[in-house]
């Protein structure tokens, strides 16, 4: 079982946490196993694709990514906030400070904290920011989908994710992955490719 949908599905109580980190792990499917796959099978099978195309295929997947690792930060986070951490209480003239004996935890919270553009701290809060994230995901593989069947000739693999995105909330996480794990299938929707919109990151 993936890990998010273990978390959500044996740790998370909050039925509206559990539905948003499960939508999410959707949309991490299409991103890595579908377009990331893809793009990677076509970077070895068509090495000499124009730079014009490159950059723009590469500028929408970084920042479809950038979406996705903000997905794992929140989770990481919801984690760490359900961890029992032991503290030590150090007390000067003024207050008195806790800090985590647990050097894992705070070294990954530090690390967490560097990263994640917005911070969460409640339930609400992560629901939020994750349906921001999946909106602007969305977006990008909805436009990158539109780039490539632009020029009449419909590719499987998009048809296939066009109608998953259409059905993002009955569709299951197990059939979209078991559909693109053989990414060999799609060879053929190699063929004609163009430049893809690449999408600005926005929260």
């Amino acid at each position: 079982m993936h890990v998010t949908q273990l978390i959500a599905l044996q740790i998370i109580k909050d039925v509206h946490l559990r539905q948003a980190l499960l939508r999410a792990q959707k949309f991490e499917t299409l991103a890595i196993g579908g377009l990331i796959q893809f793009f990677h099978l076509l970077a070895h099978a068509s090495p000499d694709i124009d730079a014009s195309t490159k950059a723009s295929i590469n500028a929408s997947l970084k920042n479809l990514m950038f979406f996705t690792h903000q997905n794992l930060l929140i989770v990481i986070q919801i984690l760490l906030n359900r961890m029992v951490v032991k503290t030590t209480a150090t007390t000067t003239n003024t207050s008195t400070e806790k800090k985590s004996n647990n050097y894992w935890a705070t070294t990954l919270q530090q690390i967490v904290n560097s990263k994640m553009l917005k911070k969460v701290k409640t339930k609400g809060e992560a629901i939020q920011v994750l349906k921001v994230h999946m909106q602007n995901a969305e977006n990008i593989i909805r436009n990158i989908i539109k780039m490539q069947q632009s020029n009449g000739a419909k590719k499987r693999i998009f048809t296939l994710m066009t109608d998953w995105l259409n059905q993002i909330s009955t569709v299951t996480n197990e059939k979209i992955r078991e559909t693109l794990y053989n990414i060999e299938q799609f060879r053929p929707d190699l063929v004609n490719l163009t430049s893809a919109g690449s999408g600005s990151p926005t929260v």
